[in-house]
């Protein structure tokens, strides 16, 4: 002990050396027993200085079975004279443990060991940092291993020294193939060499790599890339690159299609035959094409941003017209037929399909197409009307008849009449003078029992000669009052008829 304490005794700056120390620090006898240790020695294990000198150095820090079994040969060895360093796990008074890196150090004089110098240095920080280093390399191996992209990594000059499946696999490449050669033989393969080596002096640059490139696979083939590139590491002598190959072949071809699509939708607006015109959901119209200048008679620049409803419907019909925007806006899909009017007043029939689709910013547009149906509602009306009348005469036909009969079956038509006529000879006429005079006979034989009837009552024509009269609220005296008029019209003009 003499011989320790006046190696220790030497010089106060020892003293002050030890005490002001960051590391945690106890000088032990041979035999074990620590008799100096620093503050940061006992801030770090959490004793008093009192519990720590005199203490058995392996029993403050080596609480357990394998921790102090270890420690023991530790110490067995710098007692022998051998230097330590090491890592390793000791425990606190609260036996709760703590990394530490540890330094024994044999104070030696004349062969043999004097003392020992444990140095303990904390190092729970820097292993929580190594830990979640590890961490972050195992999520950014999984990442690169289960990109969806294709990612290559690669040095200086631009010699490739991993890639992804999804690189391999986006280029046609087997596992490994591509490493150790050059980025631009590996996607450019003679035909983007150039700007592949640009590429790689921007990042050498320093400069940022974002666009939108053909790369060339192994088969030969080119395939549409986003392509980014970034520094991993940079310095004056080394630095480690990679690029990140997103395909996007198919969104260039659905930019392709639209494209298309586009142009054979403005070739379908512009020259469809159809009046049509793209409205917004408030009612102002956006565009309309040729064929709906040509219909209402107004100019383009005439109808963009004018209300639709404003210009072209009635002024009775306004409020409607006004209803079918705001359904259409709200979704429903519209087909009717309504009436709309021309710039120069004129009314014109039509029929209306309109549905409506979303835009940018929330709004809709309607598309509403306008056909003019005036001649079909012209031949409608020619249908209906010969569906119930005589085409020789004019008068009604069997079938309108036979639903008046049907109508006029109740008790507050009573009294009904029926004056039944037919024409006389008509075979003989047709025979003797043609079906031109016979049909002449029956257009006159119509007249006059027009000319002899009430404006209210119906004269149908049932058959090649005969003519039926039902007569509602009619008494048999007026009924023959009637016939009797029929019968004085037909004598006068049967003087100037065919004998």
């Amino acid at each position: 002990m003499e011989d320790v304490n006046r190696f220790f005794n030497v010089d106060a700056f020892y003293e002050t050396l030890i005490d002001q120390a960051p590391l945690g620090i106890a000088i032990q006898v041979p035999d074990g027993r620590v008799i100096r240790a620093n503050d940061a020695f006992c801030r770090m294990f959490g004793y008093t200085m009192d519990e720590v000198v005199g203490s058995q150095l392996d029993d403050l820090v080596a609480l357990g079975g394998d921790l102090y079994a270890e420690a023991g040969d530790l110490t067995k060895r710098v007692v022998h004279g051998e230097n330590i360093f090491i890592e390793a796990v000791r425990t606190r008074k609260d036996r709760s443990r703590i990394p530490v890196s540890i330094r024994g150090v044999p104070i030696m004089e004349g062969g043999r060991t004097l003392a020992v110098y444990a140095i303990y240095e904390d190092i729970s920080e820097r292993k929580a940092a190594e830990k979640d280093l590890r961490r972050e390399r195992a999520l950014l191996e999984r990442v690169l291993v289960d990109s969806p992209d294709g990612i290559v990594l690669f040095d200086e000059e631009g010699v490739v020294f991993r890639t992804n499946p999804a690189f391999e696999h986006l280029f046609g490449l087997d596992p490994g193939e591509a490493l150790g050669h050059p980025l631009w033989e590996v996607v450019g393969r003679g035909e983007k060499d150039t700007e592949i080596r640009d590429n790689i002096k921007k990042l050498r640059e320093m400069k940022s790599v974002d666009h939108e490139a053909v790369r060339v696979r192994k088969d030969g083939s080119q395939v549409h890339l986003s392509i980014r590139g970034a520094a991993i590491s940079r310095s004056d002598s080394h630095g480690e690159y990679l690029a990140i190959y997103r395909d996007i072949t198919g969104r260039i071809r659905s930019e392709q299609e639209l494209t298309t699509e586009r142009i054979y939708f403005e070739n379908l607006f512009m020259n469809s035959p159809l009046a049509i015109a793209l409205v917004y959901d408030d009612g102002i119209i956006q565009r309309v094409n040729e064929s709906f200048e040509k219909m209402f008679g107004y100019s383009s620049w005439e109808c963009v941003g004018t209300n639709l409803d404003d210009l072209i419907a009635p002024e009775e019909a306004r409020d409607d017209a006004v209803k079918l925007t705001r359904d259409v806006a709200a979704g429903a899909i519209l087909k009717t037929e309504r009436t709309r009017l021309r710039k120069d007043g004129s009314r014109v029939d039509v029929q209306i399909n309109a549905v409506s689709f979303p835009v940018a910013g929330g709004q809709k547009v309607v598309y509403a197409i306008y056909q003019d149906i005036t001649e079909r509602k012209i031949l409608d009306e020619k249908i209906r009307y010969f569906g119930y009348h005589d085409v020789l005469t004019g008068l009604y036909n069997n079938a309108f008849l036979e639903e008046e009969l049907r109508r006029l079956d109740t008790s507050r038509q009573l009294p009904i009449s029926l004056i039944m006529a037919d024409v006389d000879n008509l075979k003989l006429i047709n025979d003797a003078f043609g079906h031109m005079e016979g049909d002449q006979l029956i257009i006159e034989a119509g007249e006059i029992l027009r000319s002899c009837c009430r404006q209210e009552d119906l004269i149908a024509r049932c058959g090649g000669d005969e003519f039926i009269m039902p007569l509602p609220r009619t008494s048999l005296l007026e009924a023959r009052s009637i016939c009797d008029r029929i019968r004085q019209a037909c004598d006068r003009a049967s003087q100037g008829m065919i004998p």
